[in-house]
């Protein structure tokens, strides 16, 4: 009945990197498919949501001033197909920087769908939504560590990682997936699959065995960006590390078998240079349930 949904809820909605993203053809549907290791990190977005039935303001609120691209558009989609007219007031504290490849819009998107699927028993629904609504959302909803394959909707998840270091990079660039990906099919697309990727740490490599540590859009990226060259090698000269790039950019990663390798003087380095920076470790699930304040 009209009126008896009353959801209040306070979601964490973490970040991802892609350890690795090997792209093939295009598929009949448009979409490339593609192989990919990723793992949510402690990087968070934290959403709180009020969402009640019937006709009434919607409105969603960044921190940032950024304006909302996927929130209201996944609450929206859930009403309709649920046929059921919902109102909310959603508050974003957005700490996942945008065009950065990090999944920051599909985990705000994933966290909420999880606000609703409970309270409107959405079950499968959810998944089916999820998947219609853009490609990392699916992996948002579970998160840890995961294979992905199809178009990127297909989620094997596998064991969370060990607590290594990960030094997420972005420099003050922001780059659209989609002339990425156009530039990767004007440069030959799945011809330039014989890069090599980054050499992982030991613990790593031993853990993920599969994993090519190798992104088959970052010269796409570099095609669209061209200083993105600059910046990757500013990162790799304060971390010491080789970095790779994450998603469609212009993030980057740095990784070690500890978090204490990338002390403050890396940090401080990064930041005097303009490039937001973070330390952080591996975290188990994609989205995390805390008390609604």
């Amino acid at each position: 009945m009209s009126g008896d949904l009353d959801v209040r809820s306070r979601i964490r909605a973490h970040a991802k990197v892609n350890l690795s993203l090997e792209i093939g053809a295009r598929r009949p549907d448009g979409f490339h498919a593609y192989e990919s290791w990723a793992t949510s990190i402690g990087l968070a977005d934290t959403l709180d949501f009020e969402i009640r039935e019937g006709v009434g303001a919607r409105r969603v609120s960044v921190s940032t001033g950024l304006a909302d691209t996927l929130v209201g558009r996944t609450l929206e989609l859930v009403g309709t197909t649920v046929g059921r007219d919902l109102r909310w007031d959603v508050n974003i504290e957005k700490v996942i920087p945008a065009g950065a490849g990090l999944g920051g819009g599909s985990a705000d998107a994933a966290a909420a769908l999880a606000a609703v699927a409970v309270p409107l028993d959405l079950g499968p629904t959810r998944d089916e939504i999820a998947r219609a609504l853009g490609t990392d959302i699916p992996f948002c909803l579970s998160g840890g560590c995961a294979r992905l394959h199809g178009r990127g909707e297909l989620v094997d998840t596998t064991e969370p990682l060990p607590p290594i270091g990960i030094l997420v990079a972005v420099p003050p660039v922001e780059l659209s997936t989609r002339e990425v990906f156009r530039a990767f099919d004007t440069l030959g697309g799945t011809g330039r699959r014989d890069r090599r990727g980054v050499e992982p740490p030991a613990l790593l490599a031993r853990v993920l065995p599969a994993c090519s540590f190798r992104n088959d859009l970052e010269p796409a990226a570099l095609a669209v960006e061209p200083g993105l060259a600059r910046w990757k090698a500013r990162i790799e000269d304060a971390a010491a590390r080789p970095a790779l790039m994450t998603g469609s950019g212009s993030g980057f990663v740095c990784l070690a078998d500890r978090p204490a390798v990338f002390d403050e003087s890396v940090l401080a380095a990064l930041h005097a240079a303009g490039v937001l920076a973070w330390v952080t470790t591996p975290v188990a699930t994609g989205l995390v349930f805390e008390p609604f304040v």
